[in-house]
């Protein structure tokens, strides 16, 4: 009987291919071999206090990471791997200081075709086909025609539906895994409508249409070929700027979109990280910017908060390691 934790198989591709099958991160235990590929994370040389040259890694899936260490390497090794995204690594999975670890004996870079990536990275937990729906459900309640076209017109765009789906939020903020853009989106209308009752001075069309496109250019910003990285585009512009672009230029199919209603939702996309100091080319000007910032804000900073308590598993004390994003200790209770 196979062993219930391989849980699936990457299947390399070419004449002498062969199946590597592999372990769930979440699921390996201490004594174990292994011979699996996983992304690579990080990968420095040091010394040992012999002055023996090691690799210190940290290697992943897409249900967790771990630390590696390569002992009696060399600065050829390191120099091939360094830039490496993902590698094949022989070894045995060892626990220090109440941590699994793995030692590795053998390690070599692997090409992405040689893989099934989506099995390396985190994916979201939600119902992407739900999570897309209720979306769509929103953009057909928004009454403004103009509004309702645009957000229709990008919805039903194959190529932007795909990276929606598919796309982080960020690389390791909040909603760092596939799904994660469109998970963050649908919370952040949920909690709109919530509060759209409260301040009838708030556009709903205009609020909703901006919470569904004010991330819109994080699938242009962030990778997710080998990993969670920035594109050249992302490095350059960023998401805010490949956002409005996007918007842009779907308004040029709709005839006659009025240029200050334009002009408005721009705003909100330039403006949801609502300072300078986080990357907002511009200050929130108007009331449904303002509400925009505080519940993109909410929904991404509880998000991250979760995240930075599970990453610590089953820990013990109320209280997590010191988080150098929100700089203190986490409550745990």
């Amino acid at each position: 009987m196979p062993d219930e934790r391989r849980t699936g198989r990457t299947s390399p591709t070419g004449e002498n291919a062969q199946i590597m099958e592999f372990i769930d991160i979440e699921h390996l235990r201490g004594g174990e071999r292994i011979e699996q590929p996983f992304l690579l994370k990080r990968c420095d040389l040091r010394q040992t206090r012999a002055g023996k040259f090691y690799l210190d890694m940290i290697v992943g899936d897409g249900t967790g990471t771990l630390s590696a260490k390569k002992w009696d390497a060399n600065e050829g090794l390191f120099e091939a791997l360094r830039n490496a995204d993902i590698a094949l690594i022989k070894g045995t999975v060892e626990t220090y200081k109440d941590e699994l670890q793995v030692v590795v004996d053998q390690i070599r870079t692997v090409k992405t075709s040689e893989v099934d990536i989506s099995r390396l990275l985190p994916h979201t937990t939600q119902d992407v086909g739900a999570m897309w729906q209720k979306m769509l459900n929103v953009a057909a309640s928004i009454r403004n025609p103009h509004l309702r076209a645009l957000v229709e017109k990008i919805m039903n765009d194959p190529s932007i539906a795909e990276g929606f789906k598919s796309s982080p939020a960020g690389l390791s903020y909040h909603h760092a895994y596939i799904g994660g853009l469109l998970e963050h989106t649908v919370s952040v209308l949920d909690v709109a409508e919530k509060v759209l009752p409260n301040y009838p001075q708030l556009d709903r069309d205009l609020l909703l249409a901006g919470i569904i496109l004010h991330d819109i250019g994080k699938m242009g910003e962030l990778s997710r070929e080998t990993g969670f990285k920035y594109t050249d585009k992302g490095e350059l512009l960023g998401h805010i700027v490949l956002g409005v672009l996007m918007v842009e230029d779907k308004v040029r199919e709709i005839p006659e979109f009025p240029e200050e209603l334009l002009m408005r939702l721009q705003h909100l996309i330039l403006s949801h990280h609502g300072e300078y100091e986080f990357g907002s080319p511009k200050l929130p000007m108007t009331i449904e910017s303002i509400a925009l910032h505080h519940l993109d804000n909410l929904d991404a900073k509880l998000a991250a908060f979760t995240a930075a308590i599970e990453s610590e598993g089953e820990a013990e004390g109320n209280w997590t390691q010191y988080n150098k994003m929100f700089q203190r200790r986490l409550y745990r209770g």
